[in-house]
């Protein structure tokens, strides 16, 4: 359901693209009943799946044959989730993780009918490298025209009245 095109591409959009994926698994889990199951058909397909379960006879995700990519990747999948519970368990000690982006929605008013976003970045003093990874769906320097609603763009924290004044 992420919309792909020449303007924009939402898989690339970490928000978006986690929760339709989310959806996606939450969706193969309600199929299938079974997380191994469902993380098999979310790598390989709901089909090849249902089609190694009809083959085996069998709804148990040890006993079916699976390309070797599928069958490694279950396994890694459960490990992750193991170790992600428990990290220095398992000799993660002295993690350091990344800070979250922070940002502000702005939704271009429908006045603006596409929006440069080197002029974006321009007008909040701000590197256009910073614009585009706050927006990493947007496949062109320029906020997608046309469209039946008005974009909405991420803007760095606390900088829509920045934005508003320069853009009058």
């Amino acid at each position: 359901g992420l919309k792909q095109d020449h303007w924009i591409d939402e898989r690339r959009d970490p928000s978006k693209s986690t929760l339709a994926a989310a959806n996606h698994l939450n969706s193969l889990f309600s199929e299938f009943g079974d997380w191994r199951l469902a993380a098999a058909a979310y790598n390989s397909g709901r089909g090849r799946v249902k089609r190694a379960i009809e083959q085996a006879g069998s709804h148990n995700f040890w006993e079916l044959k699976l390309p070797d990519e599928t069958q490694n990747y279950v396994p890694l999948l459960m490990a992750a989730v193991v170790i992600s519970k428990d990290p220095e368990r398992f000799g993660f000690t002295n993690l350091e993780f990344d800070q979250p982006l922070t940002y502000d929605n702005f939704t271009l008013p429908s006045t603006w009918p596409y929006v440069d976003l080197r002029a974006i970045a321009k007008s909040l003093s701000i590197t256009d490298d910073l614009i585009k990874k706050l927006n990493p769906e947007l496949r062109q320097s320029i906020t997608p025209p046309g469209l039946d609603k008005p974009y909405t763009l991420k803007i760095p924290e606390g900088s829509q009245q920045t934005l508003l004044k320069s853009m009058e």
